[in-house]
């Protein structure tokens, strides 16, 4: 009888040990999730701030752009018209 009881009790203990680590390895997997989330959601808002830095760029180059031609223009308005005697 108490070599049943033993066994019982033996039983018990790796079921118990076999619930523990089940419960551990269902902690990890949802860590594991989690980072994976969090280095999805670092990933998208790099990305955004990526693609807002560069539309920005984009913009501003332009702008720049059109500021240079429209000087560049008005600039050779001015050269013709000195040379052009109604313009004056």
């Amino acid at each position: 009888m108490d070599g049943l009881r033993l066994e019982l009790v033996r039983m018990e203990g790796r079921l118990l040990e076999a619930r523990e680590r089940q419960s551990q390895e269902e902690a990890d997997r949802a860590r594991a999730i989690e980072e994976r989330v969090r280095a999805v959601v670092d990933l998208e808002f790099l990305k955004d701030r990526v693609l807002k830095k560069h539309r920005e760029q984009q913009r501003q180059a332009q702008q720049e752009a059109a500021g240079r031609s429209g000087s560049v223009f008005g600039s050779l308005d001015d050269i013709v018209s000195l040379g052009d005697p109604s313009a004056g």
